[in-house]
């Protein structure tokens, strides 16, 4: 064989197996979709992330960089919220994208099926990088998208959860190249740009973690310089976090995710029991005995029992390579198996994900380097680990026998044909290319298996639809700002045709129209304790006479200090009480009428939220102008002992004033401003920038700068040692 020809044959296999991790990905991708073909278009993803990024593309085609919606209310504070990706150029083009698309279900399934190709690419790379043979790279990527928190969570619901973990395979691998072979900082600086720009707090916590198992694995390596390079790396990152997350922890206070608590609440949780469980695809450990419903969220991959074949001899002489590996997975663990709520952080289930990786990519790792000819005792032991595991798993969950024992048989049956193609070549190192394709094949087959007894998502399908065309008729006829009173979220469950009516959530984005009932995972607790309104927009029935009540301290309707002009209202949250909705009040006109939905709109429509909602006796104030973060006004009168201006504005903590004080929000919501005596001819500017705005800018400015510096540094240095190669050699 020529030398030409060996080294065609070797850019074939460098091709050949990334090839087959994306083909073989995208068979898995699809496999969800025969079952239940909205699979991808489930949860959150109906109600928040399309919607989300929908409106984030519309507002970026405006020529607005979104930072706060007046009109949104308790939902309009895109960066005390954090999840937006208002500083993440992957969202922002995702949004673009979203705000084309034409049906938002397709749509959601392309980008998905990208990020599946995103974190199985990574896993490959990164499995490279620890020295495994391209099978076995080819192994850990197809088998990360499989865990089974992804595949019935973040797949089909929480997306954010998905981007975040497709990124971090390749953060991992980016980070290695430049702290084991000096490589260019800008790949990992980039994609941890990428990952804590998302705003998803996970992403970013593992993204530490991983930074902080490169650090150990340069520092046991005694390699100073590989540790300076990984730190610098981190302390991008870390002031990136300043920018993300500093605004929404300074508005804490005033939002409903203010708890700060420590605590057990059996919502996803995790333990040990799971993680012995985790070998079986349809495994189950319910965190209560009567519990009712089941998914297999805990799975991780059913080829982990071969790590009794690791030979402990050969494992010895690479092990301490390994240390990262053990540290990430080993802290994922405790972190799983300890409180279920931590401040506002819930569902231990969430971090399984990576859980998954640095399960797959130890076991690969090992049993590709160290594993010896598998004894029949070694088999027998990787065998007993299923069965323990099915036999914790009946004992918790009867009812899944079925589903459990077909596990059972499946992953018996694999891991024995395994141990048989692996016992027929023993001079072969792990894993031959009989042995990968098998194991390819049954991955598939348990995925299937999978869904056949599972074929939904542990999620809720709320029926939006998947033509955008079909979220602009439920608001048509609507004037000025609306509100939705009722709470249509069984409705659009158990009603397939239901939002022809009525929207979920941020759905209401879609529809073009300013309404105060989007969705939002922060909120504002005065607000919504005062009109009853829960995180997806939903509201009780006692709403509609709320909004009719007179505020106290202004004596106005609270219905025209929210500058509500249309009134959305359910008629099935008043069937107790019909007469309450029979007529509207005066000054408003039944505009729609139908079996499901009645609409009230103002005979004459105040102006949308934002401006001045209200003065004080004696005070007089005329409107300049007026946008999402300001308002501008000139005091035509102010009484000897001032006077009180009353926003149509959320009291986000950031607001600040040209002339006066902020007062205790009116309502203890509105926002507030005293006006000193004598400010008649004055012009007050009230704006709005996120609390430590400043801190939060210099400190993206300082990691965008600090970035470009340490690429340049790569640069300078790279250049440096090739030109000292040729004077090397000539000696």
């Amino acid at each position: 064989m020529t030398e030409q020809l060996r080294s065609r044959l070797a850019r074939r296999s460098d091709l050949f197996w990334p090839l087959a991790t994306v083909a073989t990905v995208l068979v898995l991708f699809a496999i969800p979709l025969f079952w239940t073909h909205r699979y991808y278009f489930y949860g959150d993803t109906q109600i928040g992330a399309f919607p989300q990024w929908y409106h984030l593309g519309t507002e970026l085609r405006a020529g607005h960089w979104p930072v706060l919606s007046p009109d949104n209310w308790r939902a309009g504070n895109y960066t005390a919220e954090g999840q937006w990706g208002t500083w993440n150029p992957l969202i922002m083009l995702v949004g673009l994208g979203a705000s084309f698309a034409g049906n938002a279900m397709y749509f959601c399934v392309i980008v998905k099926a990208l990020m599946f190709v995103t974190v199985a690419t990574g896993g490959y790379v990164l499995a490279r990088s620890y020295g495994t043979p391209r099978r076995a790279a080819y192994l850990v990527g197809i088998a990360l998208p499989l865990g089974g928190e992804t595949q019935y969570l973040d797949s089909p619901t929480w997306v954010t959860g998905l981007l975040v973990w497709s990124l971090l395979p390749w953060a991992w691998w980016a980070i290695r190249r430049t702290m084991l072979h000096r490589r260019n900082p800008l790949p990992a600086l980039a994609i941890s740009y990428l990952i804590v720009t998302v705003g998803y707090v996970y992403g970013t916590m593992y993204l530490a973690l991983v930074i902080v198992a490169c650090l150990v694995d340069a520092w046991v390596q005694r390699d100073r310089a590989a540790v300076l390079r990984v730190f610098l790396i981190g302390v991008c990152a870390g002031l990136l976090t300043v920018t993300v997350y500093l605004p929404g922890i300074l508005s804490a206070s005033v939002t409903t995710r203010a708890d700060t608590g420590l605590y057990y609440d059996a919502k996803l949780p995790v333990d040990l029991r799971d993680l012995v469980v985790s070998v079986l695809p349809t495994g189950i450990v319910p965190a209560r005995l009567t519990q009712k419903s089941f998914f297999p969220i805990h799975y991780t991959a059913w080829f982990l029992p071969l790590l009794m074949w690791i030979d402990v001899a050969r494992m010895r002489t690479f092990v301490k390579s390994l240390t990262g590996v053990f540290v990430m997975l080993g802290l994922s663990i405790l972190y799983a198996i300890g409180p279920s709520v931590v401040g506002p952080l819930r569902y231990p289930a969430r971090t399984l994900p990576y859980i998954v990786l640095g399960a797959v990519l130890l076991t690969v790792v090992l049993v590709s380097r160290a594993s010896a000819r598998p004894t029949r005792a070694r088999l027998a032991a990787s065998l007993g680990w299923v069965v323990v595991a099915a036999y914790l798993s009946i004992s918790r969950a009867k009812s899944e026998t079925p589903e459990v024992a077909s596990s059972l048989v499946l992953v018996l049956i694999g891991i024995l044909v395994v141990w048989l193609l692996t016992r027929r070549d023993p001079a072969a190192r792990f894993p031959s290319v009989p042995t990968v394709a098998f194991m390819a094949v049954w991955s598939i087959l348990l995925l299937g298996v999978t869904h056949h007894f599972d074929p939904l998502p542990n999620s809720t399908n709320r029926n939006m639809p998947s033509a955008v065309s079909a979220y602009k008729q439920q608001l048509a006829g609507a004037q000025g700002g609306a509100m939705l009173v009722g709470d249509p979220q069984e409705y659009a469950l158990t009603h397939p045709g239901a939002a022809k009516d009525f929207l979920v959530g941020s759905s209401w984005y879609v529809s073009g129209y300013p309404i105060q009932n989007t969705y939002t995972v922060i909120g504002f607790s005065a607000y919504n304790d005062r009109y009853c309104m829960i995180f997806n927009g939903g509201t009780c029935a006692k709403l509609l006479d709320t909004l009719f009540t007179v505020e106290p301290t202004t004596g106005m309707p609270r219905v025209d200090l929210l500058r509500v002009s249309t009134l959305l209202i359910r008629k099935a949250d008043f069937k107790k009480d019909k007469a309450a909705i029979a007529n509207p009040p005066a000054g408003w006109h039944v505009e729609k009428d139908n079996a499901a939905a009645l609409m009230w709109v103002r005979d004459k429509p105040l102006p949308t939220a934002g401006d001045v909602a209200w003065t004080s006796d004696g005070t007089r104030v005329e409107l300049i102008s007026r946008d999402d973060r300001s308002v501008r006004f000139k005091v035509l009168a102010a009484p000897s002992s001032g006077g009180k201006v009353v926003f149509s504005r959320l009291a986000w903590p950031g607001y600040s004033t040209s002339a006066g004080t902020f007062a205790d929000p009116v309502d203890r919501y509105l926002l507030t401003l005293d006006v000193p005596a004598g400010s008649a001819g004055r012009t007050v500017e009230v704006s709005y920038s996120p609390p430590a705005w400043g801190v939060a800018v210099g400190a993206w400015a300082l990691s965008v700068l600090l970035s470009l510096v340490l690429t340049g540094l790569a640069l300078w240095d790279r250049r440096r040692r090739r030109s000292a190669e040729p004077a090397t050699s000539a000696r």
